[in-house]
């Protein structure tokens, strides 16, 4: 990822969401169903049915795929059930290695996102430059 501009010498994948739409759902054909799959895949963000995919780049063009998960799951939640921060925690003996995101994913030890709030200017250039890393990752899913 250095080789990309990224400021960081431990930065191992870029990782993203992505959501795919769905016709809406009609059931399991049981009327009865306890399941009621239209609330189940419904996204109230994207305001259609969907499944939703998380994937992680890594420098050498390879990536990872998580999922699928229900619609309305956001990103941060599909991250934690992954197991892929799990994954860094053990592997972590020589060095900390960690994943880059978008807004979306929480900023720990084993994953940095962009800067939200009130921006300095270093922190909007910041964002710049990491936008411009990351957007291969968002390119996976077209």
């Amino acid at each position: 990822m250095k080789a990309m501009g990224a400021p960081f010498d431990s930065l191992v994948g870029l990782i993203d969401g992505n959501f795919l739409q769905l016709c809406r759902p009609l059931g399991l054909g049981n009327f009865r169903a306890n399941v009621d799959l239209q609330e189940y895949y419904y996204s109230g963000k994207e305001k259609c049915h969907g499944i939703k995919f998380l994937a992680l780049l890594f420098p050498n063009g390879m990536v990872a795929i998580a999922g699928p998960s229900c619609g309305r799951v956001h990103d941060a939640r599909m991250l934690r059930e992954s197991g892929w921060m799990q994954m860094l925690y053990d592997y972590e003996q020589s060095r900390t290695m960690f994943v880059f995101g978008d807004a979306a994913f929480p900023c720990n030890r084993y994953c940095q996102s962009m800067r939200k709030g009130v921006l300095t200017i270093e922190e909007r250039a910041f964002n710049s430059l990491m936008s411009r890393i990351r957007i291969q990752v968002s390119i996976l899913f077209i």
